[in-house]
């Protein structure tokens, strides 16, 4: 039995996985989602959401736009987050572009992060990172989109945390 259980998930390990990114209804890679915080949690939400895209050390921020609005404020960033890659014994770094909005109202919070690109071997050319480039091998592909999955629920996890007044590091 215990073989058994042993070479069905060996088998399970040899087959790729793919990565669950969402995508919007254009076919495109997206995370988004709406949170409402319970009472007494807005006060302050907009300067944490502010705080959020001071720190460089998840992504890597080229540009934070702030926009006031009479509920709430929006700000749109631009920044790069570097994935590590293991693929076929060599340690890979690949740059991924994000946008990132955050729109605050009251005691509500909407994010978008969408067009991921991950850059190629030549400086300054992007791809996006949905439709897989044919000089690329299928097995780094799939190990670029896990990890940039991977990545980013971390990036988002931080970010919840931050802006709900969990034990972030904005604040201090």
């Amino acid at each position: 039995m215990r073989r058994f259980i042993a070479s069905i998930a060996g088998c399970l390990l040899l087959f790729p996985v793919a990565a669950q990114i969402p995508r919007n209804a254009a076919g495109h890679f997206e995370y988004t989602h709406s949170i409402t915080l319970p009472e007494g949690q807005e006060k302050g939400l907009t300067e944490r959401a502010r705080s959020f895209f001071k720190l460089p050390f998840l992504v890597h921020w080229s540009r934070v736009d702030s926009i006031a609005r009479p509920s709430g404020l929006l700000l749109q960033a631009s920044g790069t987050i570097e994935v590590r890659v293991y693929h076929r014994m060599k340690r890979r770094v690949i740059p991924v572009a994000l946008q990132v909005e955050l729109i605050t109202e009251g005691n509500h919070y909407r994010y978008v992060i969408h067009q991921l690109e991950a850059r190629r071997q030549k400086p300054g050319a992007y791809f996006p990172l949905e439709l897989k480039p044919e000089t690329l091998s299928d097995g780094l592909y799939d190990k670029l989109v896990e990890r940039t999955h991977r990545y980013l629920v971390l990036v988002i996890g931080y970010m919840r945390r931050e802006l709900e007044g969990e034990t972030g590091m904005a604040g201090r």
